[in-house]
This record gives C-alpha cells, sequence and structure tokens, in this order.
C-alpha cells in the first residue's frame, strides 16, 4: 500500500470515527437472535420483537424479516424478556433470558393463533453451550466472581480458570508480586500460547492496558460478569495474539441495591514458610484489612441509574528471605574455610600475578594468595567502606559453602490501597441509551526485596501507582434494524518508585564526580552474594485517548458490524538507570585462570575485598516522551445460511504508527557506508548512528506498516439439538506497546561510562576508589552524528521492522448434557511470527579470525586477546580504546572505532502452541455451579523468550536470539519457558442442601434450621506441569540431564557431575565451554522441569437472612489449604557451589487464611 493511499485510508477513518463523535466497536454488550414461526413451522416476517431489561425497563425492538429470523444488538448484560407479537397470533412472552458479556444467545419462538391481546408466558431454558458462534469463551458470573474464594479478591486470578490460560510469572510470594491484590498489575499472562502483554482488558468496552497489562482491577462487588474469549473471529476486537479479557460493571436499577463487606487475615490464622521453619524463625506480623462496599440505584425511575463503589486495604505482609552475605572470616580476608558444595577448598589467586603460562601456549597462570588470605594491605579502603552495609550472617547457612547465611525475617511489606468506581446509565426513550464510568485508585508498596536495612536494601521503598479511567457509551437505534454505538475513553495509569531512603551520607572516599549526578550509594553487585543498595528513580506514565464507533445492521440472515478505530498512546517515561553508580564483581579476577573458569578456585567477594570490578558503570540518562497514533477499520458479517448453520466472516485492518518522541530524542538508524568523520591513520573508518530530524532523516526509528490485513472466518453448525460443532480461524497483529516495540533507543541522549575492568588479560585496569579516572563521559545528544559514542558500543533499531502477526485456528464440538452441563472439546493452534529479537551482532570478528583462537582447531586461546599497537590511543577519552595497546580482536571487527553494535526488533522470532482444552460448565442449577478445564499442549520458541518478545543478552561471543554468534543468523529453537504440557483447573459453588424445604432437613423449623441451613462450600484448585529448566552455559556431554525416577531431590534436581565432581565412575555430563567457542547450547533442558505442586483454595460460607431484603454472609476462606510449597529453579551456574541444587525456599504463599462478612441488600 503506497504512502499517499495510507493517507487517504487515515483520513477516512478519522472522519468515519469523528462522523460518530466517539468511541465504540469492541463489543461489551450482548445480543438476542432467533427465528418467529407459526404452530405449522412456516416462518412468520413482520412480527414485532422486543428485548425488555427486566431491572430498568428499557427495551429495544425489531420486526423480523422475511425469512422469519431477527437480531436485537446492543443489550447490556443482565436478566431480560423477549417479547413477539403479530397481529392474528397470541403475544409470546419468553421471561428468564439472562445474557451474557459478548454473547449471542438463540431464543426461537412459536407463535399460536389468537388474539393480539392474549399472552402467552414460558420460562426461558437457555442452552448451555453457545450455539451461535464459532469461538470459545468462558463467562464467570457476579456470583462466582464474588463468591469464590479469590486471595485478595483480585478479579484477574480468573483468568487461570480458563482452559489455554496460565499466569507465567512463577514466583509470587517472595517477590512481592501476587497476583491477589488489586494493586497487582501485570501483563504475564498466556492466552492459547499468547505472548504475554498481547492480550486485551477491557472494562466496559474501554481498554485497560497500555503496555499489554491491566492497569486496574475493580472491586469484584461491582463487576456483573468477567469473560475471557478465546481463540475469536470477531474483526471488533484487534491487537492481541491470545484473548480478550472483557469485564462488565454492574449498572444501576429501579430498586436499590447494594453490598457492604470486610475481610480480615493476620498471622495468627496462616501457616509458616518453609525458609522460616528451616531457620526456627516464628510466623509473625501478617495482617491484612479489606474493607468497601457497592451501592446501586435509581436516581429517575425507569430513566436514569446509578451505582458506586469503593475498595480499600491495608497489609503488613512478611517476605521472609534468606541470602548468601559473606563469613565472619571471608569479611577479613580470610578464605581459607571456603569451600565448594562437594567440599573441596576454593583457592584464591591474586590478579596482580597474571602471567602468560609458558606449558599453555596462549594461556594464563596466577599465584594464589599465602594460607588463602588476603593481606590487610591488599584491601581496598573503599570496599570496607561499603563492606560495614552488609549485614553479617545471623544462620549457621549450608554445609561446606554456608551460602544461604543470612534469614531476614519477618522482612515486612506494607501495602496501602484505595479505590472508587462509580457509574451513571440514563436513557433518553427506547432508541436511545448512554452511560458514563469513572474510576480511579492510588496505592503505594514498601518491599524490601533484599533483605538489608535501610540504606543498603533493594526494592520498592516506596513504589506508587494511580490509575484514573473515565468512558462515554452511547447506543443509538436508527431503524428497528439498524443501531450505532459510539464510545470515548481516557485511561492513565502512573507507576513511580522515587527512592529517597539510599540518599549518601558519608564520603565513601571513591574519587569520582558520580556522586554530583545522583547522590546516592552506588549499586553493589557480587558473585554468589546477595547484591545491595537501589536502583535509582524510574516513572513510567501512559496515557491511553481512545475513539471509536461502530454501526451495526441486521438485512435478512445477515447481521453486519462495521467500524472505525482511533488511539494515541502517550507513554513518559523517566529512568535514572545506574545514575549513582554500579559496581559487579565477579570471581574472574581471583580464579586460577583469567580466561576459564572451574570450581575450585575464585570468589566474588574476594575481587570484591581487593576492589576489582569486573564491570560496571554510570548512565546519565534522558527522559522520553513517545507517541503511538493507532488506527483501524473493520466488517463483520454473522450470516445464517439456514437454522443450523451460523458463519462469521471478518475483515480487519489495523495501522500501528512507528512510536516517535516529542523532541525528537532518539536514533533513527544505522548507516554501515557513509566515511565516519572521525578518522585515525591507517583505517578507513565507516558507520555511524542517523538521529531523528538531522540531515533530513526521518522522525521515525523504523519505516511505516501498512499492509496489516487481518482475515477472520469461523462456522458453527447444529449437527443436532444438543451437539454444536465450530472451526475458525484469525490473523491477529500484536500490539506494539505489548510485543517489545515500544522502546526508542536514545543513544547519544543518554550515556554511559563504563567501567574498564581490564585492558591486558587477567589484570585489573580500573579499581573501586578510581573507577573513571578520566571522569563521566557527558551526552553529546545529536551533535556529533556519525560519531556518536566512538570507543563504545552502540545499538540500534532495524528499519525494516514488521508488526508481528498471529494466526489462530481452533476446531471442536460442543456437548449440552442433561442438568444443564456443557461440555466443549477444541484443538487450538497459534503461531506467532516475525517476533522482534533484541541483540543481533553486526560488529563481529570475522569467523576466519575468530577460529584462530579456538585449542580445539589447533589455534592460540589468546591470540584475540594479546595487545596489540592502538591507533585510537589517546583520542576517545574514557573508552578502552584510548589506552596505548588493545586487544587485537577490536581491530579485526568491521567497524573498529566501535566495541559491540548490534540491531534490536529483527523480525527473525516465532512461536508455536497446540493445545487440546476440554472445558465442562454447569450452569447454577440444585445449587451447583462448576467449572472443570483440562489442557495437553506443548509451545516452542524460536528466538525469543517467554516472558516477552524479545530477549536482550548480548555478549562479543554470544548473539540473543540466535544460536549463539554472529555468523548463523537461524534463531535457535527450544522448547517454551512456559511450557506446562498438562493443567488441570476447576472452580466450584455448592449451597448444601440442608435445612426447611431442602432434600435434607425438609421439615426442620425455628432455630435448628437457622443453624444447620445456608451453608456453602467452594473451592478453586489447579494442578500444572512444571515449566522447562533453564540450560546451564556449559556443554552437555551426556545425552540427557535428566535423572532416573526416584533419584531426584532438591539437592540434585538434574545430573550435575562436572571434572570437578564427577560420578562414582569419574564420568560427568556438563563441560565449561572453552573459550571463544561459538557457543550452539540448548536454552531449556527439555526433560527436567522446575519445581510445581497442586494449588488449593477453599471457602465455607454461612448465608443467613431474616426474610427481609438483607441478608449476611459469613466467610471463611483458606488459600493453599494444603500448605503445599512451590520451591524456585535449581542453581543452573556450572561453577556455582550448588550448581544443580534448589534452595528449599517457598517462591508461594503458604497457608493463608482470612474471615470475612458481607452484607447484601
Amino acid at each position: 500500500m503506497s504512502a499517499m493511499l495510507a493517507r487517504g485510508v487515515i483520513g477516512t477513518i478519522v472522519m468515519l470515527v469523528a462522523a460518530a463523535g466517539a468511541y465504540g466497536g469492541q463489543e461489551i454488550r450482548a445480543t438476542v437472535t432467533g427465528r418467529v414461526t407459526d404452530q405449522q413451522g412456516a416462518v412468520l416476517p413482520g412480527v414485532t420483537m422486543t428485548a425488555t431489561d427486566v431491572d430498568t425497563n428499557g427495551s429495544l425492538e425489531t420486526v423480523t424479516d422475511a425469512n422469519g429470523g431477527y437480531t436485537i444488538s446492543q443489550l447490556q448484560p443482565g436478566p431480560y424478556k423477549v417479547t413477539a407479537a403479530l397481529q392474528g397470533f397470541k403475544t409470546f412472552i419468553r421471561e428468564g433470558v439472562t445474557l451474557h458479556t459478548a454473547e449471542t444467545a438463540k431464543v426461537d419462538i412459536q407463535l399460536s393463533l389468537g388474539a393480539l391481546e392474549e399472552t402467552i408466558t414460558v420460562v426461558a431454558s437457555l442452552s448451555a453451550i453457545e450455539t451461535n458462534q464459532s469461538t470459545l469463551a468462558q463467562t464467570m458470573e457476579n456470583k462466582r466472581v464474588s463468591e469464590l474464594p479469590l486471595n485478595g479478591r483480585q478479579v484477574y486470578q480468573l483468568l487461570q480458570l480458563t482452559a489455554g490460560t496460565q499466569f507465567t510469572q512463577t514466583t509470587f510470594g517472595s517477590t512481592g508480586f501476587s497476583g491477589t491484590r488489586a494493586w497487582d498489575t501485570t501483563g504475564n499472562i498466556s492466552i492459547q500460547g499468547s505472548r504475554t502483554g498481547n492480550n486485551e482488558f477491557l472494562i466496559d468496552g474501554a481498554s485497560n492496558a497500555a503496555t499489554g497489562g491491566w492497569q486496574y482491577a475493580p472491586p469484584v462487588d461491582a463487576i456483573q460478569e468477567f469473560k475471557v474469549q478465546t481463540a475469536s473471529v470477531d474483526a471488533s476486537y484487534g491487537r492481541t495474539s491470545g484473548g480478550v479479557v472483557n469485564m462488565t460493571l454492574r449498572s444501576g436499577t429501579n430498586a436499590f441495591h447494594g453490598s457492604t463487606f470486610t475481610f480480615y487475615r493476620g498471622n495468627a490464622l496462616d501457616a509458616n514458610s518453609t525458609q522460616n521453619n528451616r531457620n526456627s524463625i516464628p510466623n509473625t506480623d501478617h495482617r491484612f484489612v479489606d474493607a468497601g462496599g457497592v451501592l446501586g440505584g435509581p436516581i429517575r425511575h425507569d430513566r436514569t441509574f446509578f451505582m458506586g463503589a469503593y475498595q480499600g486495604f491495608n497489609e503488613n505482609i512478611p517476605f521472609p528471605r534468606t541470602s548468601t552475605v559473606p563469613s565472619d572470616l571471608q569479611r577479613l580476608g580470610d578464605f581459607s574455610q571456603t569451600f565448594n558444595s562437594a567440599g573441596q577448598l576454593i583457592t584464591i589467586y591474586d590478579p596482580l600475578t597474571t602471567r602468560p603460562d609458558p606449558s599453555r601456549p596462549g594461556r594464563f597462570l596466577r599465584d594464589p594468595f599465602p594460607g588463602n588470605r588476603i593481606p590487610a594491605g591488599r584491601l581496598d579502603p573503599v570496599a570496607l567502606a561499603l563492606l560495614k552495609f552488609i549485614p553479617s550472617a545471623n544462620v549457621a547457612g549450608e554445609a561446606f559453602t554456608q551460602a544461604n547465611n543470612l534469614a531476614a525475617s519477618p522482612n515486612l511489606g506494607l501495602y496501602r490501597y484505595n479505590s472508587y468506581l462509580g457509574r451513571i446509565d440514563h436513557v433518553f426513550s427506547d432508541r436511545h441509551r448512554v452511560f458514563v464510568t469513572n474510576s480511579g485508585n492510588w496505592g503505594v508498596e514498601f518491599r524490601n526485596q533484599n533483605g538489608f536495612p535501610i540504606p543498603s536494601l533493594r526494592g520498592n521503598w516506596p513504589k506508587h501507582r494511580n490509575h484514573y479511567l473515565a468512558a462515554v457509551d452511547d447506543v443509538y437505534a436508527m431503524t428497528p434494524t439498524t443501531l450505532a454505538n459510539v464510545r470515548v475513553s481516557f485511561d492513565r495509569f502512573n507507576d513511580f518508585n522515587p527512592i529517597t531512603y539510599a540518599a549518601l551520607t558519608g564520603d565513601l572516599g571513591i574519587t569520582t564526580p558520580f556522586q554530583s549526578v545522583a547522590p546516592q550509594y552506588p549499586y553493589v553487585t557480587i558473585d554468589g552474594f546477595q547484591d545491595f543498595f537501589p536502583g535509582t528513580f524510574m516513572r513510567s506514565l501512559n496515557n491511553i485517548v481512545s475513539v471509536q464507533s461502530s454501526l451495526s445492521k441486521t438485512r435478512g440472515s445477515h447481521f453486519i458490524k462495521l467500524g472505525g478505530d482511533i488511539r494515541t498512546y502517550l507513554l513518559d517515561r523517566v529512568s535514572l538507570g545506574d545514575a549513582n553508580g554500579r559496581f559487579d564483581f565477579n570471581r574472574g579476577f581471583t580464579q586460577r585462570d583469567p580466561q576459564s573458569g572451574d570450581p575450585v578456585s575464585g570468589n566474588g567477594f574476594a575481587s570484591f575485598l581487593l576492589g576489582y570490578p569486573s564491570g560496571g558503570g554510570v548512565d546519565i540518562n534522558a527522559a522520553s516522551s513517545r507517541r503511538y497514533p493507532y488506527y483501524a477499520l473493520f466488517v463483520q458479517d454473522d450470516w445464517k445460511p439456514s437454522g443450523r448453520l451460523t458463519v462469521n466472516l471478518g475483515l480487519r485492518w489495523d495501522y500501528q504508527s512507528p512510536v516517535t518522541e516529542a523532541e525528537n530524542l532518539t536514533t533513527v538508524g544505522f548507516d554501515p557506508s557513509a566515511p565516519n568523520p572521525f578518522q585515525v591513520p591507517g583505517l578507513a573508518l565507516r558507520g555511524g548512528l542517523l538521529f531523528a530530524g538531522v540531515n533530513g532523516n526521518r522522525n521515525r526509528p523504523y519505516n511505516p506498516d501498512y499492509r496489516n490485513f487481518q482475515p477472520r472466518a469461523g462456522a458453527s453448525y447444529r449437527v443436532r439439538e444438543r451437539i454444536i460443532a465450530r472451526a475458525n480461524y484469525g490473523r491477529s497483529y500484536l500490539p506494539l506497546t505489548g510485543s517489545g516495540a515500544e522502546g526508542i533507543n536514545q543513544t547519544g541522549f543518554s550515556r554511559r561510562t563504563s567501567i574498564i575492568s581490564s585492558v591486558q588479560t587477567g589484570i585489573p585496569f580500573n579499581t573501586l576508589d578510581r573507577p573513571y579516572p578520566e571522569g563521566l563521559l557527558e551526552p553529546f545528544n545529536s551533535s556529533l552524528g556519525l560519531a556518536t559514542n566512538i570507543g563504545s558500543g552502540i545499538s540500534f533499531l532495524n528499519p525494516d521492522f514488521k508488526v508481528p502477526y498471529a494466526d489462530q485456528w481452533m476446531a471442536g464440538v460442543s456437548l449440552e448434557l442433561p442438568g444443564k452441563i456443557g461440555i466443549d472439546l477444541a484443538y487450538v493452534g497459534n503461531r506467532s511470527r516475525r517476533l522482534p529479537i533484541n541483540g543481533l551482532a553486526i560488529n563481529e570478528v570475522p569467523r576466519s579470525e575468530r577460529e584462530k583462537a579456538i585449542e580445539a582447531l589447533g589455534g592460540n586461546a589468546s591470540y584475540l586477546s594479546d595487545l596489540v599497537p592502538n591507533p585510537f590511543a589517546g583520542l576517545v577519552p574514557g573508552t578502552i580504546l584510548n589506552n596505548p595497546t588493545v586487544r587485537r580482536d577490536q581491530l579485526l571487527r568491521p567497524f573498529p572505532q566501535f566495541q559491540g553494535i548490534t540491531m534490536d526488533r529483527v523480525n527473525a522470532g516465532a512461536a508455536q502452541y497446540d493445545g487440546l482444552e476440554v472445558s465442562v460448565n454447569k450452569r447454577l442449577s440444585q445449587g451447583v455451579v462448576a467449572v472443570v478445564t483440562y489442557t495437553y499442549s506443548r509451545q516452542y520458541e524460536e528466538g525469543v523468550n517467554s516472558a516477552g518478545a524479545t530477549t536482550t543478552t548480548t555478549s562479543p561471543s554470544t548473539n540473543a536470539g540466535y544460536l549463539s554468534n554472529g555468523f548463523d543468523p537461524t534463531p535457535w529453537r527450544s522448547i517454551s519457558g512456559v511450557d506446562r504440557p498438562h493443567r488441570f483447573t476447576m472452580t466450584a459453588l455448592y449451597d448444601l442442601p440442608i435445612g426447611h424445604g431442602r432434600v435434607i432437613g425438609r421439615d426442620l423449623t425455628g432455630v435448628v434450621d437457622k443453624v444447620v441451613s445456608g451453608w456453602q462450600i467452594n473451592v478453586i484448585g489447579q494442578v500444572q506441569s512444571g515449566t522447562p529448566t533453564v540450560a546451564p552455559n556449559a556443554v552437555l556431554l551426556s545425552p540427557s540431564a535428566a535423572l532416573p525416577a526416584g533419584e531426584q531431590s532438591l539437592d540434585r534436581w538434574f545430573d550435575n557431575s562436572t571434572i570437578a565432581n564427577p560420578r562414582p565412575d569419574g564420568t560427568f555430563a556438563w563441560a565449561v565451554l572453552p573459550p571463544n567457542a561459538f557457543r550452539t547450547l540448548t536454552v531449556r533442558l527439555p526433560d527436567v522441569r522446575d519445581p510445581t505442586a497442586a494449588q488449593w483454595a477453599f471457602s465455607v460460607f454461612k448465608n443467613m437472612s431474616s426474610g427481609g431484603r438483607v441478608s449476611a454472609q459469613f466467610r471463611v476462606e483458606m488459600f493453599n489449604a494444603f500448605n503445599t510449597p512451590i520451591y524456585g529453579a535449581p542453581d543452573v551456574g556450572v561453577n556455582s557451589p550448588r550448581f544443580g541444587r534448589i534452595t528449599p525456599d517457598q517462591t508461594n504463599f503458604p497457608r493463608q487464611t482470612q474471615v470475612g462478612l458481607r452484607l447484601v441488600f
């Protein structure tokens, strides 16, 4: 599509939507459809059909067509009666028609001869399965939403009870994210293989997702229905590769209704965590109070209605944490008692003795410190100043290694949260209705992630989240067969953590100006030990302005809907990064061989005491204001060629504009052929970054993508009265704001001064007390043009990036059984393509040169690291290229003036999902409502990780997303990180049939009846496979790392044998990757899975009523009822003393019990 044509189409969308005046299209309302016949089965045209809302008396009407068919759309979910009237026939009224969110209900009617004034009233018995759509969906009505045992009363927990859906986050309690509080927001949801962050969340049709996750969770008592739509072919939905989470709020009625609630939870009702039990720490200090209410009613009878809700909670919750800190001897520089898990002494070597190894050409050796002790005179004074912020060990730790020797408990997290919600509905006439919603919340979290005291703690201390959402929705019946729906909404989400507690209060002795950039303590990481001190200020402000309109028309057997959609995403970001400095320490400077690690030498804390950082830096970062316009057109035709067959056809076109930065503070590409203005003798340097708006450059990092057409097709066929076959196919384009494509590159406007750890192999260059001897590198913005970041690494966005898409299809059958039981059995497929990969290396040393450093090929291991005269010496201060000598590999790069160069957002990633999904749904009857699901699925990925759409790790010898070197353009293929082959869920509410007039105790009365009646039992259960274990960064010599049945334990989760810790016969499974080798290792172990455990929640209610309009509900709810812990993943660091072992710390909450009182009136 040409740019001129595209602009014309976009202009048309704008005019269409502007003419309608507002936002709509993403359907939340229900539809009634059917056919009217006489007693002989002849179709009846011209019948007046009316659907009346029982609660408000509002109604919509239409007339049947020549084939007796009718469709009434745009109906608010709730209870209805459907009336059919035709002169010469008795008026027919079908009551008890309950319509659900985005549902098409079939109501066929047969009229009898007689006077119009005569009335026949029938109570409907609607099907327990969907009969008119080719999609899959799971609906949770208000009873289940408000009465299932939801931990923290967080409605989005219901997501994972839908077949094919799961939370992809595997740790909850220990991370502070529980998914259980209204405070929690996330996009870590996969629906039928979708990428996380790629699902749509709607509240009354208004978007509740800016960057791929929900931003607001309404109080459960204010929710009419909660619906998860999967494998959808409705063209009115876009920007999702998985599903649509559609939430409908309650509205006021002609009678006042409401509820109030109070819930309490405390440590006296809780079980203790495994880490607390192991360290003999009592369970204390947990307190949770959640209170609020909902009220709705009439403002003007039959015309104007209101609904309002409030929820507030306070929670103090322990986050007991076990971590590793230096032992008392280690703090003195004494490593004579430092052992690995096999009990072998770990020797500490002196990096200042690094020299060539005469017995191994190209390799190096070092001398150990005498007695394995660092002399006091070698201890760095800055390290000693920082050491006082590391707490001493308070428990014994593990045998040999002394790991996990600090137990922080209760380590309280504090949560304070308030929210409000309001809705007003007004009926102008039977043809015209409007509603307005307004909601907001504000919350704050204090959570210590490392268990250290202030100021060295890390975490959200505090973290603020504020949200505001407003929407106006208008429905107008232009004719009995034509309806217009318009909606406008504004959504604002502000997420920020100021981090003011770590202000620098003394001189650390670091001779660097970084303290003037951000006067806080620097972030410190030590390999094998707990990191400490915080990050820096961050703020993410998301604003979404949405305008959309739709027009629906019933024409014969066709129900046609068309519409347009305009949204503007305004995303402001401030992240100071490592503005207060970062220092990383690993074992590299104290291990025997600087080029290759081993399990019996080197220690990260020893490197720290010597003051020799392996990396780190200081950031001076620019803020950004990003803009994403979005436009769409769609047409949908639901066609009923016969009473048995329904065909759903749709076409959608999306245009997601490439991101722009409001002030052009971004790069827009890399020119590989342009001569660089920075030149040195002997080299013809070329290549450099391009900047937005400079020298005629565009203001967008990649080209527009106008060809995003999305065909949708599906059909459902009634094989028999209670058997429906259905199938569909649809293509959807992924949202740029959730597929890893919302970022920009601000190289030049932001700048990092990196620590130069070593110029000559193995010998420290900059030290902790002198990390930046030449000062900080100040941003040049765009003034240097192609010469920006000379001497440093750069990255840029793929200028040919295309919007990723997903093809989804399903085929299945639905059965209705007696007892209002519906069974859905379906095969679902999902193929995501063109997924963005970050980190394609384009400045790699040629393969022929790298092979000269591979010993297995006869090369010299030091060939690439040997120092040679540096043509850049003295010309690029503050970088590794400023020294008199430079590593040979730097001058062998295609663009030697730069270090690594990576291209991000390369459309080479892919994902695959195939699932067999079974859902059994029992609608409410005889006091029981239940849903049971089972999913058998397999998921694979190519070049992308399961936590999102991109991979970001890159280094000179690895290539993120690819087999790991810059010479292989094929992305790696692996089992997905969220692959769970088996997943079972169940929910049930059971009103025990005991008491007066019930099955048991039918004749009971008085006090006895009040005691034994009104009891209700509810349950939620989940059983699922574990996720695949991440593969170690080493070579697997055995066919499999899995252990034989019965040998797996927390101390040996997989075969962890190495040359230092072999099997009894001397063989071993893992070998360290040789220096300079091309990494072609697997990403995950396909036959080893991380721990999992069944999780069950139960509740018992006592419902009490005085016989009037007020009833009370006393509740006892128990979460993780059987107190089954879920542990984290095994340690996969091949040189780690805990390699292959799992620390028995719970990643889920132990059993928690809460009591509550709910009044309903």
